[in-house]
């Protein structure tokens, strides 16, 4: 017999609704964003970005500059930014960014160059730094200038003044952290413009693997917890419609993080007022946040098994991502309903 939830869970879930068609209870739909202060290693030193927050985004804008630069010379249609809404990001959440932003531009160099890049990111995501943030930026912007260079192009050098476009809004004011994690998702975004080889629902769907597996193992934890199974395929899906579920995914693993004791990146549900414009590059970012999420709160247990490998999976549609979403939606409802306070992790 499953164990009833304790007083945590009962207020935590007053007042929910269902918020997908997905099986099994839905969670967290909450009409107010609230944002729960907790202690976190991660702050102490002088904020998310430290002493190393103006070089940081110093080392954005410079990037950002000689990123619409390419893009002119490579004939890309420019875009306006459209600021994603993300509120208090832990150092985390801001060194994900960044790692998903030197991919990127490792990605595109290698399509215009023929040469991968020789940074090697390996931290412990327990104790990541403002200058392990500052050296994703800036190798990101050193594999940028190598496709520069292949366009004939001279890049701004560092410490330069930024475009007058781009030095309205600086980093430097207000929340760094946020703001530097909305300024790497635009420029994540203008990458994707660039790279010859797209992003496909099979890299969504490795990245959900990688949710799924380690959700998998956080349960194991729970020998009380429910036998979670895989919902049906639904025909017909669209990238705003898993965009939609992983947000709500989102959610619910925020308030399991920040349950657990640990800081928890905070998305509005504002960002699916409007979801027409989303593209399967938004779902996949968005799914990386998630496997990144969970691989964190998985690094956090005494005990873990060797992750097994996530291998290309084969053609895809959004329709398996769909499926794929539900099943860590099930693995998330259980996590939430068996994690009440952080007493899990001792």
């Amino acid at each position: 017999m499953r164990k009833k939830p304790g007083p945590g869970i009962v207020a935590r879930r007053a007042g929910l609704g269902q918020a997908l068609e997905l099986p099994r209870m839905a969670v967290c739909m909450m009409a107010a964003c609230l944002i729960v202060s907790v202690a976190s290693p991660a702050l102490a030193g002088g904020g998310v970005l430290g002493d190393a927050g103006p070089r940081i985004a110093q080392s954005l804008r410079r990037f950002r500059t000689n990123l619409e630069a390419l893009g002119r010379a490579m004939g890309a249609k420019d875009i306006p930014d459209k600021e994603f809404p993300a509120e208090n990001p832990d150092r985390r959440d801001v060194y994900d960014i960044l790692l998903t932003l030197y991919g990127k531009t490792d990605k595109l160099a290698y399509e215009q160059t023929g040469t991968r890049g020789d940074f090697f990111s390996n931290v412990n995501v327990a104790a990541i730094s403002p200058q392990d943030i500052l050296n994703l930026a800036e190798n990101a912007g050193k594999r940028l200038d190598q496709v520069l260079a292949r366009h004939g192009l001279t890049p701004v050098a560092a410490g330069a003044p930024a475009s007058p476009a781009n030095a309205a809004g600086s980093e430097d004011s207000g929340d760094a952290g946020t703001a530097v994690y909305r300024k790497a998702v635009a420029l994540n975004k203008r990458l994707n413009r660039l790279l010859a080889n797209k992003t496909t629902p099979a890299d969504i769907y490795r990245q959900l693997t990688w949710a799924v597996n380690s959700s998998r193992e956080i349960l194991a934890v729970f020998p009380e917890a429910a036998k979670v199974e895989e919902p049906p395929l639904r025909q017909g899906k669209t990238p705003a419609e898993v965009y939609t579920a992983l947000i709500h995914i989102f959610r619910v693993i925020s308030d399991i993080l920040r349950t657990s004791g640990f800081m928890a990146m905070e998305i509005p549900y504002a960002v699916l007022d409007d979801v027409t414009s989303i593209t399967v590059d938004d779902v996949y970012d968005l799914a990386t946040v998630l496997a990144s999420q969970l691989a964190f709160l998985r690094s956090r247990l005494k005990h873990r098994n060797l992750m097994p490998g996530v291998y290309y999976p084969g053609p895809k549609t959004m329709d398996d991502d769909y499926q794929l979403a539900g099943l860590l939606k099930a693995y998330a409802d259980e996590l939430y309903f068996n994690i009440v306070d952080a007493s899990w992790l001792r």
